[in-house]
């Protein structure tokens, strides 16, 4: 693994803390669509997904 983080790391210089801002914003996102789906369901999900 170091030896290919050494060869080909170059290419792969990101800020990892912006792709997790930017992953936790989008599982954000998907989290309240599935939410509102849910209570256009009616079924109860909702209530039972926020309180986790």
């Amino acid at each position: 693994m170091e030896v290919t983080r050494k060869v080909y790391g170059h290419f792969f210089k990101i800020d990892r803390s912006e792709l997790a801002r930017r992953a936790s914003e989008r599982i954000d996102i998907l989290t309240e669509a599935e939410l509102a789906e849910a209570e256009k369901a009616g079924n109860g999900e909702a209530d039972e997904a926020r309180d986790k």
